[in-house]
């Protein structure tokens, strides 16, 4: 079951959980209590420039700065770029390129990547052989 409640951001909340087997009986030992804190999706509570919704997407910590899905490493090799991704383990990644940066200027390199460890090496096959080029990374669901 689940249960909605409204409350301003910021707000800790204490909730009390109880597992019940398949009859609906308690056990003795089933319950745990522990700290909510309502997050405002457009904020950025640890400071690492992605917002609280993007971590949620990302699936990222939204408290931990060290916990936010950015390049760690580029390298060329012939006529392909390489850039190494800080992942999360099941969730799926897409290269995407950019001569200026535009909003509406981003394409989709590659195919989508489902990451299966913390780091990913996403390529650019062609990559090398432009006189200029950005990239990012996206989530995909």
């Amino acid at each position: 079951t689940s249960q909605a409640v409204t409350v301003p951001y910021g707000t800790t909340l204490y909730a009390r959980v109880q597992q019940i087997n398949t009859a609906g009986i308690f056990g003795p030992y089933s319950s745990t209590s522990a700290a909510v804190i309502t997050l405002d999706p457009v904020a950025d509570i640890d400071g690492d420039g992605q917002s609280n919704a993007a971590e949620q997407t990302a699936g990222t910590n939204p408290l931990s700065s060290s916990s936010v899905l950015r390049a760690t490493a580029t390298a060329i090799s012939g006529n392909s770029v390489a850039v190494t991704i800080a992942t999360v383990s099941g969730k799926s990644y897409q290269l995407e390129t950019s001569t200026t940066l535009d909003p509406l200027s981003w394409t989709n390199v590659g195919s989508v990547v489902l990451a299966s460890s913390s780091t990913t090496i996403l390529t650019d096959p062609t990559g090398a052989g432009a006189p200029k080029r950005f990239y990012r990374a996206r989530v995909v669901p």
